[in-house]
């Protein structure tokens, strides 16, 4: 568990020192390879503006929520049908979110990877300039 940890802070470590020069669309590509490894996914995409109002969103407490209900996913898995999305806002404006897909078999993440995976979307705002 600990190698695991390091694993993921080395991750997080490595996408915040991309080069300065590194597009949205670049850094979003990283940010996701790592967030469907964190979860163990079969993928994940960066998608700019919000997620479609019925998908099931990630929370920054590590709960998924659909329909204003919380999904125990510690026992049923991410929902295998759709995407499961992590909203990535500023203030209050929603920039995009991460589209995780979990189809090809169950995938069970632990609160500690659910956590892992909305820090990694976090690193989107990294490095974006304030006011935009």
């Amino acid at each position: 568990m600990a190698l695991r940890r390091e694993g993921y802070l080395t991750g997080l470590a490595d996408l915040l020192d991309l080069p300065p020069g590194t597009t949205a669309t670049a850094r979003g590509a990283a940010v996701a390879d790592a967030i469907a490894t964190a979860l163990g996914a079969d993928r994940c995409a960066w998608h700019a503006g919000p997620p479609r109002w019925d998908d099931p969103v990630l929370a920054a407490d590590g709960s998924v929520t659909a329909g204003g209900r919380r999904l125990p996913v510690e026992r049923t898995g991410l929902p295998p049908e759709g995407i499961t999305a992590i909203v990535v806002t500023q203030d209050d404006d929603v920039l995009g979110h991460f589209a995780v897909t979990a189809s090809t078999r169950v995938v069970r993440p632990s609160p500690e990877q659910l956590r892992v995976a909305v820090l990694l979307a976090d690193s989107m705002l990294a490095r974006r300039p304030s006011g935009r």
